[in-house]
């Protein structure tokens, strides 16, 4: 957790700094950030080694817990490539809590899609449709982030992030309307 805390909080640094700004200016629009004197290159590369830099932490961290002390080939399944890229997509790309909530949602989407009554329930009413599984539960749990991710896309498309500011926005308005009545 210290080191969660402590990596949001460098990344939040780096995003309000000097720094941030050029990787805005490029990510916004990159021939009119090389116009404005950005040197895009510079900060292209500067952005992989922070991005290595956290992925390596997180990677030495997984590898240190006392459960594992080791890493094997099953690290590099297509899930755990997809998992980071699922959670920024649903809680919002751009933002530094997009990923965080994402991550929130998304495992408690797996929580309660892989508790055992679910899995029975879903064993009971669709297992009869797949007669070569054994267990419907588990596919049925990626078909339902599926579902989610197609959701999120469709009717949020900057993130959970951007639909719960809009929200808060439209309240905060309605209230401030009404109070000045």
């Amino acid at each position: 957790v210290v080191f969660a805390v402590a990596s949001v909080l460098s990344i939040y640094i780096i995003m309000k700094s000097k720094v941030g700004l050029a990787f805005k200016a490029i990510r916004e629009n990159e021939a009119e950030a090389k116009m404005i004197g950005v040197n895009s290159a510079k900060y292209k590369l500067l952005a992989f080694v922070i991005s290595t830099f956290f992925a390596g932490l997180a990677g030495a961290l997984y590898v240190y817990n006392p459960a594992l002390r080791f890493a094997d080939n099953s690290i590099f399944h297509p899930t755990n490539s997809f998992t980071p890229l699922i959670m920024t997509v649903i809680g919002g790309l751009g933002t530094i809590e997009g990923p965080i909530i994402g991550a929130a949602l998304l495992v408690s989407i797996q929580t309660v899609l892989s508790l055992p009554s679910i899995n029975t329930f879903l064993d009971n009413s669709l297992g009869s449709f797949f007669p070569s599984l054994s267990n419907v539960g588990p596919p049925l749990t990626y078909l339902g982030i599926g579902v989610f991710l197609v959701l999120v896309v469709i009717f949020a498309p900057k993130g959970v992030t951007y639909l719960v500011r809009r929200v808060c926005q439209r309240l905060y308005s309605e209230f401030s309307r009404r109070t000045k009545l």
